[in-house]
């Protein structure tokens, strides 16, 4: 009988002592399932990459490649956004395509490499770059610059170039690309397009009309990054340099935080500029 009471006292203090457990087991349980529930349904605006003012498009966490990406062999669908990239080193090049390959191989990059040209305390700098882009359905550009953004931590790259075109923006967008080729030229004066481009991006950056050019040598083309009042300036000053402004393809961008930043200090403001 003592030996029966004694199991019995033993079976209840371990209910006692298991409820605690058992409860918290349950919680953690339901917040999984709950966490599963919102990722699944959810609208998420894209964390990694803040826009200048107010990011419209919705972006999930959701991507299927077999749906989204078969339709996408020839051309990317008109809502799909282009991510651009500028890295300065073959490592840096192979952690962002490898980044991208892991959210999925159906995922196209362009690889170019370009002279950077960028204003250093009043000096030009010239360097080696290579332009990464990408086009990616809406769903998948959070989880796409996500893994930018890692690859950049695993590179210990400060401040890089990561820009997203094709998104939504409430009012004037604060920062633009601008791409512009031979063809922009209304007279060339019997030089080479590639010299032409070539002086048109020190003067651009030199007068911080634009924070940096980047220079396709061999197509030739000149890629710049510039704010909107940068985008005044240079459409009034472009046309005393030959240029056929109608010949420019203006890109609203949003983009990494801090390199935006870099990229509003190192553009005057128009009301500063003669």
């Amino acid at each position: 009988e003592s030996l029966a009471m004694s199991n019995a006292a033993k079976w209840r203090q371990r209910r006692w002592t298991d409820a605690p457990r058992t409860f918290v087991v349950a919680c953690c349980g339901l917040s999984c399932a709950v966490v599963a529930v919102i990722l699944r349904n959810a609208n998420i605006t894209t964390a990694w990459l803040p826009p200048s003012r107010c990011l419209l498009r919705q972006a999930s966490l959701r991507a299927r490649p077999d749906e989204v990406y078969a339709e996408a062999m020839n051309e990317p669908p008109p809502d799909w956004l282009r991510l651009v990239i500028a890295v300065d080193s073959d490592a840096a090049v192979k952690e962002v395509t490898r980044a991208i390959a892991d959210v999925s191989e159906s995922l196209t990059v362009k690889q170019t490499e370009v002279l950077s040209l960028k204003n250093q305390h009043g000096s030009l700098d010239k360097s080696k770059e290579w332009i990464l882009s990408v086009w990616c359905p809406p769903k998948a550009m959070t989880i796409t610059a996500s893994m930018i953004g890692e690859a950049f931590c695993r590179c210990a790259l400060e401040a890089p170039m990561l820009l997203a075109e094709g998104l939504e923006f409430s009012g004037e967008p604060e920062f633009l690309s601008a791409e512009l080729d031979a063809t922009a030229f209304a007279r060339t004066d019997g030089k080479q397009p590639l010299i032409l481009l070539t002086d048109l991006g020190h003067e651009m950056v030199l007068q911080r009309l634009a924070a940096c050019a980047h220079l396709d040598e061999k197509t030739p083309s000149l890629l710049l990054i510039t704010t909107a009042s940068g985008r005044r300036r240079l459409e009034r000053w472009l046309p005393l340099q030959g240029i056929d402004v109608s010949e420019v393809r203006w890109a609203p961008v949003g983009g990494e935080g801090h390199f935006l930043s870099w990229v509003a200090s190192q553009t005057v403001l128009d009301s500063k500029v003669g």
